[in-house]
């Protein structure tokens, strides 16, 4: 498979977003999303916001959002539909394993 065909369908990730509190750093949410529209920094809040990770955060001056952010990528896949779920598998996975909140 050749790059242009690979960019074709390799758009997902996954990814684990951490916090900060007190110096220590924590796993927090785990999401998958694509590379040609990454949505892992979000930076719109709702006034009512129903996400429990912002909730979590806003709960307290003390805790904000680490600036580094862990990428899983999957193996390659011959479909945009294989490449969403094997994303999809291993967010999944990383929230259950890891207790983070989806994102």
């Amino acid at each position: 498979m050749d790059l242009r065909e690979k960019e074709k369908h390799s758009h997902y990730f996954s990814f684990i977003r951490f916090f900060e509190e007190e110096g220590e750093v924590f796993g927090l949410v785990g999401g998958k999303t694509t590379y040609t529209n990454p949505d892992v920094f979000p930076n719109i809040s709702k006034e009512n916001e129903n996400r429990y990770a912002r909730i979590f955060l806003d709960a307290s001056k003390e805790r904000h959002w680490h600036k580094e952010v862990l990428i899983v990528r999957h193996a390659d896949t011959k479909s945009t539909e294989e490449d969403n779920q094997q994303a999809l598998f291993i967010e999944c996975f990383l929230q259950r394993t890891f207790h983070l909140f989806d994102s």
